[in-house]
Formats: structure tokens, C-alpha cells, sequence
């Protein structure tokens, strides 16, 4: 993800599956950091936020980046 201009990224223990599929939403959001529940191969799954990850990981980083 970039936010101007900087990159943002995620580190990820593993990497469970690739799929291409169409994206079929499945709920709303139980919590922060997450937009909303997908139907992916028959499993729900949860959609993230990566910009509310960041702000809840670090928020001055978007500050900075708003400013």
C-alpha cells in the first residue's frame, strides 16, 4: 500500500492460499482493523484494513504522512 509517499507493508508469519475468485461479501466488521467478512472458497474470511492496522500499529506514522 502507498500513502502518499510512502510504502507501507505487512510481514506475515505464512501465507495460507492464493486464490483468484470474484470477492463475495459475506458480514460486516466485528472489529477494528478488519472492513468486512468475504465468502473465499467456501471459507469466511476477514478482509483487513491495512491503513487502520497502521494506525493502530503506529499512528503518528499517518500523522506524519497528513501533515
Amino acid at each position: 500500500m502507498e500513502l502518499r509517499e510512502r510504502r507501507i507493508g505487512l510481514v506475515v508469519e505464512c501465507i495460507l492460499d492464493i486464490v483468484e475468485e470474484p470477492l463475495a461479501i459475506a458480514g460486516h466488521a466485528t472489529r477494528s482493523g478488519i472492513l468486512y467478512l468475504a465468502a473465499i472458497q467456501g471459507q469466511v474470511t476477514e478482509i483487513i484494513d491495512i491503513q487502520k492496522i497502521v494506525q493502530i500499529a503506529n499512528p503518528y506514522l499517518l500523522e506524519s504522512i497528513n501533515s
